[in-house]
């Protein structure tokens, strides 16, 4: 009887102990899979904070060039230089008296834009407007542009310039297809450390 016993004891503690050895299992898995499944939603978290600081970067360059255009086109010299290379590249110009028409904060580009018409032999007459419009009449308007749409307008060709040599989003792209391969070769060695 007393054999008998301790080959009962020695049955329910095998049988304990494989019980004990599959709930630990379950419990490692179960903790393994949890924390798969809170690294992957950290990941997905990052991947998409990384595309968001990309646009991010990408909008503050955008302001800041546009920023930097616009302190450059409201010098009186850059608005001398840009009518002094159009009349140079302008062959149809007769001697008529011109009509200039600047924004009024260029006021103080007045002398220096009459002495360049003077060199070229054209009798201007400068006008100021509260608007960011130049034109530049001779008999039609021969000329026009709005100075406060160029800083935009070169940014936005700056930036296409950029992105077609480099292109951000596809490095982010790249750099996320990578991380989710390296995410599946981790799941793939899990599911095959299991099977074993």
């Amino acid at each position: 009887m007393n054999e008998q016993a301790k080959a009962n004891a020695r049955n329910i503690i095998r049988s304990a102990n494989q019980e004990s050895d599959a709930i630990y299992t379950l419990a490692y898995l179960d903790g393994f899979e949890q924390g798969l499944g809170h690294s992957i939603e950290q990941l997905i978290s990052y991947l998409r904070q990384s595309e968001h600081m990309v646009e991010s970067i990408v909008a503050q360059a955008c302001a800041h060039l546009e920023k930097q255009l616009k302190d450059f086109f409201a010098n009186d010299d850059v608005i001398c230089s840009l009518l002094e290379k159009w009349l140079t590249e302008l062959d149809t110009l007769s001697a008529n008296k011109l009509v200039l028409t600047l924004p009024i904060h260029h006021r103080g580009a007045t002398e220096r834009l009459r002495h360049l018409f003077d060199e070229i032999g054209i009798n201007v007459e400068v006008r100021f407007i509260q608007t960011s419009l130049i034109t530049l009449e001779h008999n039609k308007v021969i000329w026009s542009c709005d100075i406060a749409a160029l800083p935009a307008t070169f940014g936005k060709k700056a930036l296409n310039e950029v992105k077609s040599h480099q292109d951000i989003y596809e490095a982010c792209h790249t750099n996320g297809i990578h991380t989710l391969r390296q995410l599946q070769q981790t799941l793939n060695d899990y599911c095959n450390s299991s099977e074993s």
